[in-house]
C-alpha cells in the first residue's frame, strides 16, 4: 500500500524558500519576480492538494488556501531576508577600513579554513569576525571593528576559534562581503572559547596524532573539517561517493538522537524528558560541528522530533522537512541558496518520498529490511546526480554499494569520537582512548574509498555542462516515474525512456573511465605533436599541449583515466601543440588554461573561452599549486604578432609530482634555448621533454645543464621534418638516464620511487 504524505506544508516551504532567494539574489525584473514565485507556490499548492489528508484532493478552495498560505510565507521570507541583508550591511567590514586598502585585521576565525586553489595557487579561505583594524603597521592606532570578512591566506595554519592578526588588501566584492587577499598571518593565538572550543581543539590536536590514514579522516567525520585530510583522500572520498560522510549532516544527527533515546529509554525517562533530550543534543551538536547549511536543516529537523515526542506523535518527514525549509528560509536567509543545504533537502526530499516506493519494489526481490536498507542510497544518490555534476565531473558508480558497506561504522565513530571530544579535554586518557576507537571505525571508510576509486569504471565520464545537467534530471525523473508508476506498461516505459536518455542521447559522450595503471606523467603518442598529462589527483591531470588531431588527445585522457583538468598549459600556437584544446574541454571540465602571450587572441583560446575556460597569459616565474603539482613559469616570451619565430614564445615550466620534476621545453630554438641556460642555471630534473621534437636545433649550452632520468621525445613515425634527429640523440645521450620516443615507444608511462627518480616504460599496444 502506497503510504500518504501530508504535503500542506510543502506550498508554504516553497513559498518561503522562493521569497528568501529571490531576495538574497534580488529581483531579475518584477514580471519574472512575480511568474518565478507564482510557479512554484502553485506546484506546491497542488502537490498539497493531491496528497493532503484532511482534505479531499478536488477542494478548490484547499488549493486556494495552500497558495494563498505559500504567498504570504513567500513575502514573509522576502521581508526577513532584507532585514537580515540590511543588519548584515551594517555588520560588513567598516567602509573606512575597505577604502583603506592595504590595512591589519585581527579577528576571530569563525568556520573550519577552507582550501581551494586561486588562479593557480594553493590558498584558504578563511572567515573571520573582525575585532579591529589599522592602518599603520609601525605604531598602530587599532580601530573597533564589528564586521566580519573572508581572509584569502596563502600560507599559514590557523583552526577556528583561533583569533588571529593579518596584513591583507581589503575590498569588497560584489555583494558588499569584504574580502581580505593576499593576506600574510602577522600572530595566530589559541582563545578560551568555551567547552564546546576546547572539545573541537582537543580532536584537531589528538587527531593529528593517529596514523595519516585515518586521522584526518575522524576530525572530518566528527566536525566537518577536511583540512586535515590528504587531497588523495579528499578525492577518493568523492569517487566513492562517501564525501558526505565528512560534511556533517542528517545521519550523524540521526545516530546522536539515536543513541539519545536509547539512553533515555534505558533509564526510563519520561516522554517530556526525552524530548528536551533529544532537542538539546541537536542543538548541542549544531554548536559544536558549525551551522553550516546541512546542519541548519537537520537541526530543525531534530527539533521537529523533539516536539513531536513531546507531543506523543510521530514526527513524519515531509512536514518535518517542510519546516526546516521554512526555519532556515526565515533564520538564516542566505544559507537557502548555499548547495550543501538545496542537496540535503533534495536527498532527505529523496528518501522520505522515493525510497519507500522503490523499496517495495525491490522487497519482490529482497528481504524487506535489505530492500529498505538498498533503497535510501540509491534514491539519494540519484537525485543529487545532477547536482553532484556541477561539483565534479563524472557519475560516481558505486556510490551505493560503497555507503552500504561503510553504514555500520558511522555509528560507532560518531559515537565513541563525540564521548571523545566531550571526555578527553578533562580526562585525556580516556578520551585518547575512545578517539583510538573512533580511528579503528574510520579505517574500514578510508579503505573503502581507496578501493573503489582504483577500481576501473569507478566513474563514468558525462558530458559538462547544461547539456549533461539537463538529460541527468530528465534521466532522474523518469526513473521515479518507473518506481511509482502503477501500471506495468508505465513503468516499463519510464525505464526505457531513462535507459534511452543514457545510452541513446549520451552515447557519444559516455565512456567509463579506469585507472590503467600507477602513473605520474604520461607522453601521449598523438602523432607528430606534443601531449602531456601530470597527475594532479586520481583522475585529474595537468595537461600540457594537446596534440594535432581531436581524437587522439581524448582517447589519451580516457585511457589514463582522467575525468578533469585543473590547468592546460597550451606552449604556443601552432596545430601539433593546441589543435586538440578545444576537443579536450569538451570531453571533460577544464579549470583553467595557460597561453602565450601571442597566443591569446588565436583559435584555441577563442575556442577555449567560447566553453567558459578562463585563459591567462602567466608571468615568467609565476608558481602554482595544482592539485598535486607544482608548476613553474620558467620562460615565457612575449613576442611580435607578426615575428616568424613563434617557437621562441613557448611557455616552459618546471613541472614537481610525486617528489619527480618535469622539465618541459616546448619548441625553443636555440636562442631561446640560450636565454633560459643563462637565466635558469642547472636543472636536475625527473624528465625533460626535449625541445621541438628533437629538432637539430638544440642549444648544447642548455643540454649541458640538464641532468634528467629521462628523456622524452614527442614525434610521430615518418613524420616529414626527421624528428627526432640523430644529433638530438646523441646530444642527450650522455645527459639523461633513458630516453624514450613516441614514435617508437607509443606512450611513455613515467613513475617515480619515494626519492624522485624516474622511470619510464612502453604502452606501444595502445598508441593511435
Amino acid at each position: 500500500m502506497t503510504p500518504r504524505h501530508d504535503a500542506r506544508l510543502v506550498s508554504v516551504a516553497g513559498g518561503a524558500w522562493c521569497g528568501a532567494a529571490l531576495a538574497v539574489v534580488g529581483p531579475p525584473g518584477g514580471v519574472a519576480r512575480g511568474v518565478f514565485v507564482a510557479l512554484v507556490i502553485a506546484v506546491g499548492a497542488l502537490v498539497a492538494a493531491a496528497w493532503g489528508e484532511r482534505r479531499s484532493p478536488t477542494t478548490p478552495w484547499w488549493c486556494a488556501w495552500a497558495a494563498a498560505l505559500g504567498l504570504a510565507c513567500a513575502g514573509a521570507a522576502a521581508a526577513a531576508t532584507t532585514a537580515t541583508l540590511h543588519d548584515g550591511a551594517a555588520n560588513h567590514a567598516p567602509a573606512d577600513a575597505v577604502q583603506a586598502g592595504t590595512v591589519r585585521l585581527t579577528g576571530t576565525v569563525t568556520a573550519p579554513p577552507r582550501a581551494a586553489s586561486l588562479r593557480g595557487t594553493h590558498v584558504v579561505f578563511v572567515e573571520v569576525r573582525l575585532s579591529g583594524w589599522t592602518r599603520d603597521a609601525g605604531e598602530p592606532e587599532w580601530h573597533p571593528a564589528e564586521g566580519t570578512a573572508t581572509v584569502v591566506l596563502a600560507r599559514g595554519e590557523v583552526e577556528r576559534d583561533d583569533v588571529i592578526e593579518v596584513a591583507a588588501d581589503l575590498t569588497e566584492d560584489d555583494e558588499g562581503e569584504a574580502i581580505a587577499w593576499d593576506a600574510v598571518l602577522v600572530t595566530r593565538e589559541a582563545t578560551d572559547g568555551g567547552p564546546l572550543a576546547e572539545s573541537r581543539r582537543w580532536v584537531a590536536l589528538h587527531a593529528a596524532r593517529l596514523p595519516e590514514t585515518t586521522g584526518g579522516l575522524v576530525r572530518g567525520m566528527l566536525t566537518g573539517d577536511t583540512s586535515a585530510m590528504p587531497e588523495s583522500q579528499v578525492a577518493a572520498m568523492r569517487v566513492a561517493g562517501l564525501a558526505h560522510l565528512t560534511a556533517v549532516s542528517g545521519a550523524h544527527f540521526a545516530v546522536v538522537t539515536m543513541v539519545v533515546l536509547l539512553a533515555s529509554g534505558w533509564v526510563r525517562a519520561g516522554r517530556a524528558v526525552r524530548a528536551v533530550s533529544v532537542g538539546a543534543a541537536a542543538l548541542v551538536f549544531a554548536a559544536f560541528v558549525g551551522l553550516e547549511p546541512s546542519v541548519a536543516r537537520a537541526v530543525v529537523m531534530a527539533l521537529v522530533v523533539a516536539c513531536a515526542l513531546a507531543a506523543g506523535r510521530r514526527a513524519r518527514g515531509l512536514p518535518a522537512l517542510s519546516v526546516a525549509v521554512v526555519g532556515v528560509s526565515l533564520v538564516s536567509p542566505d544559507l537557502t541558496l548555499r548547495q550543501g543545504f538545496i542537496m540535503s533537502v533534495v536527498a532527505v526530499a529523496a528518501i522520505v518520498l522515493w525510497a519507500p516506493a522503490l523499496a517495495r519494489r525491490l522487497a519482490r526481490v529482497l528481504a524487506p529490511r535489505a530492500a529498505r536498507a538498498v533503497a535510501v542510497p540509491i534514491t539519494a544518490q540519484a537525485a543529487l546526480t545532477p547536482l553532484l555534476l556541477l561539483l565534479q565531473p563524472g557519475v560516481s558508480m558505486l556510490a551505493v554499494p560503497a555507503n552500504l558497506v561503510v553504514v555500520p561504522f558511522l555509528a560507532p565513530l560518531t559515537v565513541t569520537g563525540l564521548l571523545a571530544a566531550g571526555i578527553g579535554p578533562w580526562w585525556p586518557a580516556a578520551g585518547h582512548a575512545l578517539l583510538e576507537a573512533s580511528a579503528i571505525a574510520a579505517w574500514p571508510v578510508a579503505r573503502v574509498a581507496d578501493a573503489v576509486a582504483a577500481l576501473p569504471g569507478a566513474t563514468l565520464a558525462w558530458p559538462s555542462g547544461a547539456t549533461g545537467m539537463s538529460v541527468a534530471i530528465a534521466a532522474v525523473v523518469a526513473g521515479i516515474v518507473a518506481t511509482v508508476a502503477h501500471t506495468r506498461r508505465s513503468r516499463v516505459a519510464a525505464g526505457v525512456a531513462a535507459a534511452a536518455l543514457v545510452a541513446g542521447a549520451l552515447a557519444p559522450g559516455l565512456r567509463p573511465v579506469s585507472r590503467i595503471e600507477d602513473w605520474s606523467v604520461v607522453a601521449c603518442d598523438v602523432g607528430q605533436g606534443d601531449m602531456m598529462l601530470v597527475r594532479a589527483g586520481p583522475q585529474a591531470a595537468v595537461v600540457v599541449d594537446t596534440g594535432p588531431e581531436d581524437e587522439l588527445a581524448v582517447a589519451c585522457l580516457d585511457r589514463y583515466g582522467v575525468t578533469e583538468v585543473p590547468l592546460m598549459v597550451l606552449t604556443h600556437p601552432h596545430a601539433d601543440h593546441d589543435s586538440g584544446a578545444a576537443a579536450v574541454a569538451t570531453a571533460v571540465p577544464v579549470a583553467q588554461a595557460w597561453v602565450a602571450a601571442i597566443a591569446l587572441d588565436g583559435e584555441a583560446a577563442r575556442d577555449l573561452r567560447g566553453q567558459g575556460v578562463p585563459v591567462v597569459v602567466p608571468a615568467l616565474g609565476a608558481t602554482s599549486a595544482v592539485g598535486e603539482v607544482g608548476v613553474e613559469v620558467l620562460s615565457t616570451r612575449h613576442l611580435d604578432p607578426d615575428e616568424d619565430n613563434v617557437n621562441d614564445a613557448s611557455i616552459v615550466t618546471r613541472l614537481t609530482v610525486d617528489a619527480m620534476a618535469v622539465l618541459t621545453l616546448g619548441d625553443l630554438e636555440p636562442d631561446a634555448q640560450r636565454e633560459l641556460a643563462t637565466r635558469g642555471g642547472p636543472q636536475d630534473v625527473g624528465v625533460v621533454k626535449i625541445a621541438h621534437h628533437g629538432s637539430r636545433f638544440q642549444d648544447e649550452g642548455l643540454a649541458a645543464d640538464i641532468t634528467a632520468d629521462v628523456g622524452v621525445v614527442s614525434a610521430g613515425a615518418d613524420n616529414d621534418y626527421g624528428h627526432p634527429a640523430r644529433a638530438a640523440l646523441d646530444l642527450y645521450d650522455d645527459r639523461v638516464g633513458a630516453l624514450a620516443v613516441t614514435a617508437t615507444c607509443g606512450d611513455v608511462v613515467i613513475t617515480a620511487d619515494a626519492s624522485g627518480t624516474a622511470a619510464a616504460r612502453c604502452r606501444g599496444d595502445v598508441g593511435p
